[in-house]
């Protein structure tokens, strides 16, 4: 799961009816590293192969245009954009000792499963129509968005059934192929002196599957960040992300590679430079894991996201 770019600023009421908001984001994501215990190989001769290890790395860069446009006082329709690039690097650990014949078999196995390779394209469009209220319990801001992501992602067919048939096989999706309700919920208010909160939450919720019989997890995911105000143009913060994933299924079959939990840390500085904003985040991972004992063991690495916005 590649994070969303943070938590949109939501305070301001000024009524930009007709206006046009473009926004910028650029997440690059190291060392998300996975991988898994194996015990079968393409073999010629019919030789047990000893157990091994398929060692997966996985860098990636979103590049991800937003379009945002107020069509009423508080009300506002909001299109996202994400293009991907995502560089695979695959290798096999050895246990025991393995022959030159049971390692030509072990590397063929590996080929159809991992390959060094950067697959690149554009992921699922999300669409939100928002409504921002304030006044809430003070001099509070709440807005409340809902929507769908739009099937414009590459997806594969079942990579388990042509693992088993000994093809060639992707287990990186770049969407789900389906529509997906999409809800969310950004609230902000100020604290002491030059100090404010802002916290949201966010959904996905796939209900049927795809025309491949993929049907992708349920996620939820949500923020808290604590901004410094340091000069008009000059901001820090700190704060935490959070994310929750189900298990996607294969024809009504639980992928046991998918479902995740992460637990991650963010700073950054936001400059306010007088044609919009522009913000610098680090993401840094403590904890994070797979639901399956079965599947593929991963551990995220650091993110760094860049994003610029203007309005017109």
């Amino acid at each position: 799961m590649i994070p969303q770019s943070g938590i949109d600023e939501v305070g301001s009421t000024s009524d930009d009816t007709g206006k046009f908001r473009f926004s910028l984001n650029a997440l690059r994501g190291f060392d998300n590293d996975g991988g898994h215990l194996e015990t079968k190989a393409l073999s010629q001769t019919g030789d047990v192969i000893p157990p091994h290890r398929h060692v997966v790395s996985l860098d990636f860069l979103r590049v991800q245009l937003g379009v945002e446009y107020q069509f009423g006082e508080n009300w506002r329709a909001r299109l996202s954009v994400p293009y991907d690039i995502k560089n695979q690097d695959a290798s096999i650990e050895e246990i025991d000792s393995t022959t030159s014949t049971q390692q030509q078999a072990i590397l063929r196995n590996q080929t159809i499963h991992h390959r060094d390779e950067a697959y690149r394209g554009f992921a699922d469009l999300n669409l939100l129509i928002s409504h921002q209220m304030s006044g809430i319990l003070g001099d509070n801001h709440l807005v409340a968005s809902v929507g769908t992501s739009i099937p414009t992602g590459k997806t594969e067919e079942n990579p388990w059934r042509l693992g088993n048939a000994g093809e060639e096989h992707l287990h990186i999706q770049f969407g789900t192929g389906t529509f997906n309700p999409l809800v969310e919920a950004n609230y902000s208010r100020p604290l002491s002196g030059d100090f404010s909160l802002s916290t949201s939450v966010r959904g996905l919720f796939p209900f049927y599957e795809n025309s491949k019989t993929y049907r992708g997890p349920v996620e939820l995911s949500g923020n808290a960040e604590v901004k410094y105000q340091a000069k008009d143009w000059l901001a820090f913060h700190t704060g935490y992300f959070g994310l929750v994933q189900s298990y996607a299924q294969w024809n009504g079959e639980r992928d046991i590679n998918s479902g995740l939990i992460f637990n991650i840390a963010t700073f950054g500085v936001t400059l306010y430079p007088g044609y919009g904003r522009l913000r610098f985040n680090v993401m840094l991972p403590f904890h994070g894991r797979t639901l399956s004992d079965d599947g593929d063991g991963f551990e995220p690495g650091p993110t760094l996201s860049l994003t610029t916005s203007r309005s017109f």
